[in-house]
C-alpha cells in the first residue's frame, strides 16, 4: 500500500458488478458403490434467490474459465442450460 494512503494506484479487484449477480463453483464428494467421485456444482444468487446446478464434466473447463473472467452470472447459466 502506498505510504500516503492513496488507494487510487492499487489494482482493482477482479469482481462482478453488483447488478450481475454472484456465483461460484464448488466440489462435493459423492460415494457410489463404495467409490468416491467428485461432483462439481455452480451456486449463484440473483436478487436474493440462491440456487445450485450440477456442472457436467464436459462443461467444467468452460465454466471455470468463465468464472475466472468474472463473466455475468446470466451468461454462465446460459452455458449450463439453467433458467
Amino acid at each position: 500500500m502506498p505510504e500516503n494512503g492513496d488507494r487510487s494506484s492499487l489494482p482493482e479487484p477482479n469482481r462482478r458488478r453488483k447488478s450481475l449477480g454472484s456465483g461460484y463453483l464448488f466440489c462435493k464428494p459423492v460415494t457410489i458403490n463404495g467409490k468416491e467421485y467428485s461432483q462439481w456444482w455452480y451456486q449463484w444468487e440473483v436478487k436474493g434467490v440462491k440456487r445450485s446446478k450440477y456442472v457436467p464434466r464436459k462443461l467444467l473447463g468452460d465454466i471455470q474459465t468463465l468464472e475466472a473472467q468474472k463473466v455475468p452470472v446470466a451468461d454462465i447459466l446460459e452455458v449450463l442450460g439453467a433458467d
